[in-house]
C-alpha cells in the first residue's frame, strides 16, 4: 500500500517545472495554502516568482538523478508541472518532455517515499471528444504528436499508482492567464499586434463549435486540492471552466479584450463550414508566409521597445481544435468541493490582457508606425 496523504495544510511539496506558466502558479497557490514548497526547474529558468512566494528554489536538470532524489527526500507530495505544449515541436522533443521525463520523475518520487504525485496531463488526451461533455473515462483517440505523447506519459505515470505512491492526474483544457506564452496567448498577441498597427475592426463568425477554457488560477487550485484530498488518489480529473462557448464567442471576447470591434458579424453553419475547410487545406507555404509576416510585425514592435516575450504564431495543428465541440464534464472535480474562481472566459480574459500590457508583454494600441499593418496582413 502507498503511504497515505492526509488533508490539511503544512505538507512539504516539491513542484517540478516551477518556473513554467502553470508550475509557477501552483507554487504560489501552495504557499498561500500554508505548504512548504521546493520549487525546481532547469538551470537558467526564472524562479523569481517561486522565490517571491517564499519557496525554496532549486535549479538543476531533472536528468540529474542524485540531485532529484535529494530534493524529493522528506517530501509528502510531488507535483509534476513539466512537459512540452508546442504543436510545432518534433516527436523527439515531445517524447522526451512528455513521456521520458514524466516517467523518470514519477519513479524518482516513488523511490523517495513521496506519498502522492499530482501529474499535470491534458484534456487533449481524448483527441476529438467522442461525446459532449466528455467524461474522464474516455475513449481516447489522440490525433497529433502532442496528444499522443501526453497520453503515453499519463498512462505510464498512472501505472505506478498503488505501487508505493498515490497518483492523481489533472487534465486541463486550454489554459490561459498571466505569464502564458502559448495557447490563447498567441491569438491575443496576434490581435494586439493588429490593434497596435491601427486596426480597429476584425471580422467575426458568430456561433461555431463549442469549446472550454480554464484560467491558470483554477488549474493551480485544482492541483493544490488534489495534492491532499483523500478522494483524489488514483483518479483523473477534467479541469475546465463552467461556461462552454462557441468559437465565435471566444474570438469575440478576445477581440473586445484588445480594444477592437467585431465587425462585420457573420453567422451560419455555411460560413463556419467554408472557413474550416479553407483553413484545413491551407498550403504550408501560405502558413509559413503568414507566420513570417507576424514575425516581421513583432520585430517592428520590438524595435520600438516591446520585450521579446510573446510572439504571435499560428500552428497548423491548431486547426484541428476548430473541427468540433471540445466540452468536458467537470462534475468529478466539483465532487471534491472545488470552487471556480474564473468560471467564464468572457469575464476573465480582459484582466489577463491587462496583465500582459502592464507587464509590457503586449504593445499599447497604435504603438507602431503608420502603415506598419501591411506587415501582418494575410498573404
Amino acid at each position: 500500500m502507498p503511504p497515505s496523504v492526509s488533508s490539511g495544510g503544512g505538507r512539504t511539496v516539491l513542484v517540478a517545472g516551477a518556473a513554467g506558466f502553470i508550475g509557477s502558479h501552483v507554487v504560489e497557490r501552495l504557499r498561500a495554502a500554508g505548504h512548504a514548497v521546493r520549487a525546481i526547474d532547469r538551470p537558467g529558468a526564472d524562479l523569481s516568482a517561486a522565490r517571491a512566494a517564499g519557496a525554496q528554489a532549486l535549479s538543476f536538470d531533472l536528468g540529474e538523478a542524485g540531485k532529484l532524489r535529494e530534493a524529493l527526500a522528506g517530501c509528502d507530495v510531488a507535483v509534476n508541472g513539466t512537459g512540452l505544449f508546442d504543436l510545432a515541436a518534433t516527436e523527439e522533443e515531445l517524447r522526451a518532455a512528455n513521456v521520458t521525463a514524466a516517467v523518470a520523475f514519477a519513479e524518482a518520487a516513488r523511490e523517495a517515499g513521496v506519498g502522492r504525485l499530482v501529474h499535470l496531463s491534458s484534456a487533449s488526451v481524448y483527441g476529438k471528444p467522442a461525446r459532449s461533455p466528455q467524461d474522464e473515462e474516455g475513449p481516447f483517440h489522440p490525433r497529433n504528436l502532442y496528444e499522443i505523447t501526453k497520453l503515453e506519459g499519463e498512462r505510464a505515470v498512472q501505472e505506478r499508482h498503488g505501487r508505493g505512491i498515490e497518483v492523481a492526474v489533472l487534465r486541463p483544457t486550454l489554459v490561459y492567464g498571466p505569464r502564458s506564452r502559448y495557447g490563447q496567448a498567441l491569438f491575443v498577441a496576434l490581435l494586439a499586434q493588429l490593434r497596435a498597427f491601427g486596426r480597429r475592426r476584425f471580422p467575426l463568425l458568430a456561433g461555431g463549435p463549442l469549446g472550454q477554457h480554464v484560467h491558470v488560477a483554477d488549474v493551480a487550485g485544482a492541483a493544490v486540492l488534489c495534492a491532499t484530498h483523500p478522494d483524489a488518489a488514483g483518479r483523473a480529473f477534467n479541469v475546465a471552466d463552467r461556461e462552454p462557448l462557441g468559437l465565435g464567442e471566444t474570438f469575440g471576447a478576445l477581440i473586445g479584450a484588445v480594444g477592437m470591434t467585431a465587425a462585420p458579424k457573420l453567422s451560419g453553419r455555411l460560413f463556419w463550414g467554408a472557413t474550416l475547410f479553407v483553413l484545413a487545406h491551407l498550403p504550408a507555404r501560405v502558413l509559413r508566409e503568414f507566420n513570417r509576416r507576424l514575425q516581421k510585425g513583432h520585430e517592428i514592435l520590438v524595435s520600438r521597445g516591446l520585450p521579446d516575450r510573446l510572439v504571435p504564431r499560428l500552428d497548423r495543428d491548431w486547426i484541428g481544435y476548430f473541427s468540433g465541440d471540445f466540452v468536458f464534464d467537470v462534475r468529478r472535480l466539483a465532487s471534491l468541493g472545488f470552487s471556480w474562481e474564473h468560471p467564464d472566459f468572457r469575464r476573465s480574459i480582459g484582466g489577463v490582457v491587462e496583465w500582459y500590457r502592464g507587464a509590457g508583454w503586449l504593445p499599447a494600441p497604435d504603438s507602431a508606425a503608420p502603415g506598419a499593418a501591411r506587415a501582418v496582413e494575410t498573404p
